[in-house]
């Protein structure tokens, strides 16, 4: 081999590795990027959730109040009832 021909493959094995180092780092940024993207997806639903959980919550404690009040009417109804049918014997 002469050495203009092995200077020229040994350019071609060169560039070829720089290539795949360039494309190796290409590589890693985007899995990082879409890494911190999915990071902050979760983070969104999660916050979502949280917020859901908390709506529900308060939901159930005033579907809870009412009907403690209802209970509490009913019962002073039931009450009031009973003395005025007492009253009528």
């Amino acid at each position: 081999m002469n050495t203009l021909t092995q200077t020229e493959k040994l350019k071609a094995e060169l560039l070829s590795k720089a290539s795949v180092e360039y494309e190796t780092k290409e590589l890693y940024r985007k899995q990082k990027a879409a890494e911190a993207i999915l990071y902050e997806k979760e983070k969104q639903v999660e916050a979502q959730k949280a917020m859901a959980e908390a709506t529900l919550y308060s939901r159930q404690q005033v579907a809870d109040s009412e009907l403690y009040a209802k209970q509490k009417v009913m019962i002073l109804f039931s009450f009031l009832f009973i003395l005025f049918v007492n009253q009528l014997s």
